[in-house]
């Protein structure tokens, strides 16, 4: 039993590594495209009116 419980313990750590990771990630290229969603129209208004 507890070479089993030696033997996961390394992989769920990977698993949640992993997991938080690509969270970040998201979060990231989440507030990327609201940025650029929001950079756009305002680059396109600054531009109509200069």
């Amino acid at each position: 039993m507890r070479i089993a419980l030696i033997s996961v313990v390394p992989d769920f750590s990977s698993l949640v590594l992993a997991e938080a990771v690509l969270s970040y990630y998201l979060v990231v290229s989440v507030a990327v495209f609201v940025f650029m969603f929001a950079l756009v129209p305002a680059a396109n208004l600054f531009a109509d009116t200069v």
